[in-house]
């Protein structure tokens, strides 16, 4: 492991490997690589939830919206921004 493993890989492998058979298979054919954030694990999940949109190309207009009235994108900016700001970026109310 590098130094970059998270210290809970191991045991998360195991435990997604042992709960799906499809998905245990992928990762013994991945032995000995990690997934690599790109960024904050704030900003990755925020990511990760605004990819859920429609499709790649709306994803990519409805995050570059959010980035206007959100341009530092930590928990506390997020939070503080209301509904409406949030739908008017292209996000839905879930």
């Amino acid at each position: 492991m590098s130094h970059d493993t998270p210290p809970y890989w191991a045991r998360a492998r195991r435990t997604l490997a042992a709960s799906d058979p499809i998905l245990g298979e992928v990762m013994r054919g991945c032995r000995g690589k990690i997934l690599q954030r790109r960024s904050d694990p704030f900003v990755s999940l925020a990511r990760a939830i605004v990819g859920q949109q429609i499709s790649v190309k709306a994803a990519g207009s409805i995050w570059q919206r959010l980035l206007l009235v959100a341009p530092v994108m930590v928990p506390d900016t997020i939070v503080r921004l209301d509904e409406a700001t949030l739908r008017g970026c292209g996000l839905s109310g879930r």
